[in-house]
């Protein structure tokens, strides 16, 4: 792990320059730098995982939602959120925890009475801007949006962000009942 952690260390300049279009991918990196050094118990590794959140706190638009590729997106805003929590657990952040209820509250807002997610105005997924790894036009990634307004939900008490992770969870199981077992991959993509 020391030996990941060093090669990840060298490119930490790389991982700034490269992925600030992206913030989910500042936020994934700061978690790795962050879980590692806790474990290992090396505090140059959390001070790189706190510089990274940093960042991406200056990469939200005025209204605290985390930008993608220079706008919203109500996938990749939730995978921000979802892996920032998951840091949080275990490096002190308050800064991204200040930044976490304008975020959730767009994010919820994008949650339908039926638990789709809205994907207009994306920038990223949903109305086949990207592609896959494998071809397939990038949609939400169902399974993160429950997670990640469960935990907030729990965490803060926030009945707004547990009612929508419900809705979602809802129309998981509806999508997965209707189209079978190929629909576990549709809804964790």
């Amino acid at each position: 792990m020391r030996l990941s952690c060093s090669y990840i260390s060298d490119g930490f300049e790389t991982i700034v320059s490269h992925t600030q279009h992206a913030v989910n991918r500042l936020i994934i990196a700061a978690k790795a730098f962050g879980l590692c050094g806790t474990f290992l118990e090396d505090e140059a590794l959390i001070e790189k995982s706190r510089r990274l959140i940093a960042l991406s706190l200056t990469l939200r638009d005025d209204a605290g939602v985390f930008l993608e590729k220079g706008g919203r997106d109500s996938s990749y805003n939730v995978v921000s959120i979802l892996y920032g929590q998951v840091l949080a657990l275990h490096v002190s952040l308050p800064e991204f925890e200040a930044a976490l209820p304008a975020a959730v509250a767009w994010q919820v807002s994008r949650i339908q009475p039926d638990g789709q997610v809205d994907v207009s105005g994306n920038t990223r997924t949903g109305l086949g801007q990207e592609k896959s790894y494998f071809g397939d036009p990038k949609t939400v990634n169902y399974t993160e949006v429950a997670l990640a307004l469960t935990y907030y939900g729990v965490i803060h008490n926030d009945t707004q962000a547990t009612a929508a992770a419900n809705r979602v969870f809802a129309f998981i199981q509806k999508e997965e009942e209707s189209q079978g077992p190929s629909s576990k991959k549709r809804a964790a993509r």
